[in-house]
């Protein structure tokens, strides 16, 4: 990745009430994600014991984001009496061009590694401009946000600060997605929707009371937007189905695989102008968040400790509106199973008298979720400096958040198909993919002069927190059984059904199990009660049920000024130890954690009367909190060095 970015500033007080603010700005941002070969594309051979891949990940086939974005503002500051007004505009464009072209080199999945031998593949996905060079497949469109604000923060008694804000950000964009007229014709609006035009106002309001010279009480509440990231935007463009398109006869070319070239007659079959859609929502509205707080500052006393002992606390709720979510308009829901969860299938509609069910492509539409979630977060802290020199400050966050779609992936087809969900067709609210429940900081500090005048500083960084939430979800490889086209039915992603005992009428049990007897309720029952899921018997395990293991770290910090060699010039000799723990003791301040946060419980299919026919999950049952050893955060160092200024 590059990056270059250029700045100017310009402050102006024009009288001793007024003061003025203009900034303008410019940042090039250019990222490749290149991989360090093309003669072959992304391999898969499946084994006994796991998976062999090689080669580039279908991802980084084509993988290139260039941004240049110009920005402007200006901000002015007013004194009247008892207020102090503030007022501005401000003007972003962002100038992209993104190609993202998975599977442009080929991705092949093979049975074993006698079928590899044998040039016997089992899947071939292969996507790309129609033209097959990847290069054309880059979409590039502009868009810009305009934004005007307003602030009056009013001196309403010599204890009580009023603000109240307002703050209308504006979208617009010349440029729209390429028209298919395919796409039309099959769900009857174009493609080429764009947020030109979509508006979104922002009020706030906020108080801040002085109680006592010792309490100080502030608390707000208002509506904030923005933070999606951009490349959502450029799904749509990149993804007309015009150009970039899927390949539809790989079935015909399974033998005789040179891994090496995509087969001349798939290539040859590729098509411009109807390939997947990537398309928005045309009544899709700005996701916002309305936040609520409450917090305060403490001075107090402890008798025989001292003075200006500070205890702070916050609480913020927030309420989500019109979050994201991605919604396959191929997909009708047509039956479920025996305890009402969705299947469906997939319909092409490009013939309406003559429809194709049970087709593999797939249109995606960012739209809004049809239900909102919301967070509660708590922190509180309490610190004090002592005339000793000595210092501490210790803290403690909670974090409760309930959320949807999580949106963590940059392209449509992943946020559609990663999302952990028993429905994906709708939202499955559950607890915040990046929750953090618990979290204690404690910082020490010690500063001497042993030398007059050249203090030593000591710091004793300790923080000890929860791990992310761990979804316990079914295993699905090559599973269509709720109506998944190819290209997400190897994704683990459902939540199970918990049955509530062996003769549960929902559950039959099919293959062998890990000890070389028949797969039953007594294997799964014992699996359950491992990942803690014994709770649920009865309806589905809920998303986040489980939590990584706790994270612990120790960091010391020492630095000791010197003397520079001239006047105005300073210099410090520091040494670092992160990760204290694990120089003490080798088996602490390790960090483990869940890769995907999902875990698999039990493979399951659908029989024909909806019932859940669950075996041994691929690879054995594994009933570890974790799945990934993070080797540099879980290692010591030692880090010594000098710094001079001047």
């Amino acid at each position: 990745q590059s990056l270059e970015s250029l700045a100017a500033h310009l402050y102006s007080y024009w009288t001793d009430d007024f003061s003025t603010e203009f900034k303008v700005a410019y940042k090039e941002v250019d990222t490749k994600q290149a991989p360090s070969t093309k003669e072959f594309g992304d391999i898969t051979v499946d084994t006994e014991d796991g998976r062999i891949a090689f080669g580039p990940d279908s991802s980084r086939h084509g993988n290139e984001l260039y941004n240049e974005t110009i920005s402007m503002r200006f901000l002015g500051e007013y004194l009247y009496e008892d207020h102090e007004f503030s007022f501005g505009v401000e003007f972003e464009e962002i100038d992209v061009m993104n190609l993202y072209a998975p599977d442009s080199l080929g991705s092949w999945e093979f049975d074993s590694i006698e079928d590899f031998e044998n040039q016997v593949a089992a899947e071939l996905t292969y996507a790309n401009a129609y033209t097959n060079n990847v290069d054309d497949a880059a979409a590039s469109f502009k868009f810009a946000t305009t934004t005007l604000f307003v602030e009056d923060k009013y001196q309403l008694t010599d204890e009580i600060v009023l603000t109240a804000g307002l703050r209308y950000e504006r979208i617009s964009s010349d440029d729209e997605p390429t028209h298919n007229e395919n796409f039309f014709q099959r769900y009857g609006f174009s493609n080429s929707v764009s947020l030109d035009g979509e508006s979104i106002l922002l009020p706030r309001l906020a108080i801040e009371w002085e109680a006592s010279d010792d309490l100080t009480v502030r608390g707000g509440i208002g509506r904030f937007s923005g933070g999606s990231p951009n490349v959502w935007l450029s799904n749509a463009y990149s993804n007309d189905g015009v150009t970039y398109v899927s390949a539809y006869n790989e079935d015909d070319f399974l033998t005789n695989v040179d891994i090496t070239e995509v087969p001349a007659g798939v290539q040859s079959a590729m098509v411009a102008g109807d390939g997947n859609v990537n398309v928005t929502d045309p009544n899709f509205k700005l996701p916002s968040d309305w936040r609520t707080s409450v917090a305060f500052d403490y001075l107090f006393s402890v008798p025989h400790l001292g003075d200006d002992w500070l205890w702070s606390a916050e609480f913020i709720y927030t309420e989500k509106k019109d979050s994201v979510f991605w919604e396959d308009l191929t997909r009708v829901r047509y039956d479920e199973t025996s305890v009402g969860q969705p299947i469906y299938q997939t319909v092409d509609r490009l013939d309406p008298e003559n429809p194709i069910v049970g087709t593999d492509r797939y249109d995606l539409m960012l739209t809004n979720a049809d239900r909102d979630g919301h967070s509660k977060i708590f922190t509180t802290s309490l610190s004090k400096y002592f005339d000793n020199g000595f210092g501490f400050n210790f803290s403690y966050a909670h974090q409760d958040i309930t959320e949807g779609t999580p949106g963590t992936n940059s392209t449509a087809t992943s946020n559609f198909q990663y999302p952990v969900t028993t429905d994906r067709g709708r939202t499955n609210l559950g607890t915040g993919h990046y929750e953090i429940e618990h979290s204690f900081k404690l910082a020490l500090n010690y500063e001497v002069e042993i030398v007059d005048n050249y203090p030593t500083k000591f710091n004793l960084f300790f923080e000890r927190r929860s791990g992310r939430p761990i979804s316990w979800v079914m295993g699905s490889f090559r599973n269509d059984s709720f109506g998944d086209q190819s290209a997400f039915d190897d994704s683990d992603a459902y939540l199970p059904y918990i049955p509530t005992g062996a003769d549960d009428p929902n559950v039959v049990y099919e293959g062998e199990a890990a000890d070389g007897s028949a797969f039953g309720y007594d294997h799964l029952s014992q699996y359950v009660g491992q990942a803690g899921l014994s709770g649920y018997a009865g309806g589905f395990a809920p998303k986040g049920a489980g939590r990584s293991p706790w994270v612990t770290r120790l960091d010391l910090n020492i630095t000791q000024t010197l003397p520079g060699f001239m006047e105005g010039h300073s210099g410090e000799l520091f040494f670092n130890i992160r990760n204290l723990l694990n120089l003490i003791d080798s088996s602490k301040g390790e960090s483990l954690r869940s890769r995907y946060g999902t875990h698999t419980l039990v493979d399951f299919d659908i029989d024909e009367q909806g019932r859940y026919v669950y075996s041994e999950p691929y690879g054995d049952f594994d009933g570890k909190n974790y799945d990934t050893f993070e080797a540099e955060e879980s290692a010591w160092s030692i880090k010594m060095g000098v710094r001079y200024k001047f």
